[in-house]
């Protein structure tokens, strides 16, 4: 059959383009991962003590990679993030500096968003950028506070020594620009919550409706949302730590600096 007959039949018969059948099956594999990894995580939460891991510290180990050493000192989180534990186990504190500079530091606890919106209302017109050191939390807060940075116009920023991970990186991928350090830490892992009074059918749709705003948020602040695979491949007891190159490959950091 010839291109200019096929052509026609797509149309009549509503087969979908190459680009369109991609998308939908990454889409698909996407959600469906989130599903199982959820539903596995809501199997072991129940097993073990249902709030370990909000007291885990906050720099985690990183997921073992074949291509890299994670123990090397240029991968190695400890020795290259530069903000005690305490500081970052803090809940979150986001304080007006010089030079228009927002410091965002510590956890982003449940309702963070909120606090973050009283204090801009008086802020916001002396913010350019906005500097993250924080090991992540609530992923509804963070996608909130994401929403109104962008909004805002401001740029955001994980200074060298820096540390942003778990929902962090969901903020920082907010910005207008985005700048990380050379020697900033930034990671992800899966998304976890408290499970013990949720059913498992509840937590896995809780998981893919999660998973689908957080793949349509880095979309729309044109990040490659494939960065979110190695989320969901990721247990919440380490991280996966991004290196410069992939930072640049998926449009997470505009400039590596």
């Amino acid at each position: 059959m010839t291109t200019t007959e096929t052509a026609p039949l797509k149309e009549r018969f509503g087969f979908p383009t190459d680009a369109n059948l991609m998308r939908a099956i990454f889409v698909g594999l996407l959600m469906g991962t989130a599903g199982v990894l959820y539903m596995d995580f809501t199997d072991l939460s129940q097993q073990n003590a249902a709030n370990a891991l909000p007291d885990a510290p906050p720099i985690l180990p990183a997921i073992e990679r074949p291509e890299i050493d994670p123990n090397a000192p240029q991968f190695l989180p400890t020795k290259r993030i530069q903000i005690d534990e305490d500081t970052l186990n803090a809940p979150l504190n986001i304080e007006l500096a010089a030079d228009g500079i927002l410091k965002f530091t510590g956890r982003i606890d449940p309702g963070a968003a909120e606090r973050v919106v009283e204090q801009l209302s008086a802020q916001a017109e002396y913010v350019k950028t906005v500097e993250l050191n924080s090991p992540g939390g609530s992923v509804r807060d963070a996608l909130k506070i994401g929403a109104l940075f962008r909004e805002a116009g401001f740029e955001t920023k994980v200074p060298d020594g820096g540390y942003c991970a778990s929902s962090c990186p969901l903020v920082f991928a907010s910005g207008t620009a985005r700048i990380a350090g050379n020697t900033a830490t930034i990671g992800v892992h899966q998304i976890y919550g408290a499970t013990a009074n949720i059913s498992a059918p509840q937590a896995m749709s809780d998981a893919q409706v999660t998973t689908a705003e957080i793949t349509r948020h880095l979309n729309e602040m044109g990040v490659d949302s494939k960065l979110w695979l190695h989320a969901l491949d990721t247990p919440p007891q380490k991280l996966y730590y991004l290196t410069d190159q992939e930072l640049k490959d998926y449009k997470l950091a505009t400039k590596v600096d």
